[in-house]
């Protein structure tokens, strides 16, 4: 089954179309991306969760675009329809050169079906060893690169969830002053189906992973913890359940996979997964003294974080997200709405429908005139001899 795949896609032009359309992606996520942040930095935006929706969507946006494209297209790549190619040893005085002897001088010419003669394009430079390398050439290695780069990914976040799951696996119910606490927080915030809480000593933070069936891992070593703390603690992972956060969490997860390669992918996850954390701060508390209170408990959590294992999966915290955490919570914590107002809401939902519908695209050019839509490069060798399918391409022309 996989052999027959990648028999398909790098025999026909499959790799072709995948690779227009993953770069038509990555241009629209460094766009994207790239106007989000300008916006932020110039309008000051304080609400977190209205940040962290609108980071989501453009990590989904090139999973869209990589999937079915955009139905209205705000800005087209031009690709070169270049697909056929000659590659052939020929003797520099040989009569089946597309240009004259005397226009060149290094060992690799380019040319598109155009006459050339009085202007070829020369590429390359003499070297002990060269090798020609066509645009379908080009195009096979980087499917290949980019199928290894998910297979790679894959496995790295299948390790990761199978480690998770045994330490799940291990985890123990927790205390009854736990449960309790959990169980007002619950009926607090409204939540009908809640999520599994289990304890664990593996685990140097709380986590909650699952994106159909959330769970909440809490660390024993906070077990003991005064019941404010754990109460806050909890209310955090509680935030993150009500916004759905784990299932935002697999999307952003498989568009780095997708899009490893790119580095803006990793920065606006990185934007995400900040904002987020913050917005989940800002619902736990409802005053100052108590933002206060809660920055003193997570220094506590982060001084009991360094020697401690951490998670590989789900939404977790992050010595230096704690530290980011801080800094909110005693600047000016009660700037925004702990939840996303009417006007944040319309906000997202037409970003959501605008992203949904415009996009790039891509489009073949026409040939360039008078060309023959095909590629010929030639290496020149006094001693090689001159093969019959140049001859007939020189006399063709």
């Amino acid at each position: 089954m996989l052999w027959d795949f990648l028999s398909f896609l790098f025999v026909s032009s499959a790799h072709t179309k995948v690779g227009v359309r993953l770069l038509v992606a990555s241009l629209e996520l460094v766009a994207l991306a790239s106007l989000l942040g300008l916006f932020f930095h110039f309008f000051r935006i304080r609400s977190a969760r209205f940040k962290a929706m609108l980071w989501i969507f453009v990590l989904i946006k090139p999973i869209l675009t990589l999937a079915a494209g955009s139905p209205i297209v705000l800005a087209r790549v031009e690709i070169d329809p270049l697909s056929t190619s000659q590659i052939t040893e020929l003797r520099r005085n040989s009569d089946a050169l597309p240009v004259k002897p005397e226009n060149f001088n290094d060992d690799l010419v380019v040319t598109n079906g155009v006459d050339t003669t009085d202007s070829p394009t020369l590429y390359g430079t003499t070297a002990f060893w060269s090798f020609p390398l066509t645009s379908r050439t080009l195009l096979t290695c980087l499917a290949l690169a980019w199928i290894i780069g998910i297979c790679v990914g894959g496995v790295h976040w299948a390790i990761a969830g199978r480690r998770l799951g045994k330490i799940l696996h291990r985890g123990i119910l927790p205390t009854e002053r736990i449960l309790n606490l959990y169980r007002e927080l619950i009926e607090e915030k409204q939540i009908e189906k809640p999520p599994l809480l289990l304890l664990s000593a593996e685990l140097e933070s709380p986590v909650i992973f699952g994106a159909i069936k959330p769970i909440i891992m809490f660390p024993v070593w906070l077990a003991d913890t005064d019941n404010e703390t754990i109460r806050h603690l909890l209310a955090h992972e509680l935030g993150h359940h009500q916004h759905r956060d784990p299932l935002a969490l697999a999307f952003a997860k498989l568009s780095l996979v997708l899009f490893f390669f790119n580095p803006v992918a990793h920065w606006a996850f990185r934007q995400w997964m900040g904002c987020a954390e913050i917005a989940c701060d800002r619902s736990v508390i409802d005053s100052r003294e108590e933002a206060r209170e809660y920055a003193g408990e997570l220094l506590s959590v982060l001084e009991g974080m360094q020697s401690r294992q951490a998670a590989l999966s789900g939404l977790y915290a992050t010595r230096h997200q704690i530290g980011t955490r801080m800094d909110a919570l005693l600047d000016d914590p009660m700037a925004s709405q702990p939840e996303l107002g009417r006007l944040g809401a319309v906000g997202v939902f037409v970003f959501a429908v605008s992203l949904a519908f415009f996009g790039f695209g891509a489009e073949t050019v026409k040939p360039i005139q008078g060309g023959d839509d095909g590629l010929f490069i030639g290496r020149f060798d006094e001693s090689a001899p001159v093969s019959n399918q140049s001859a007939s391409t020189n006399s063709a022309k």
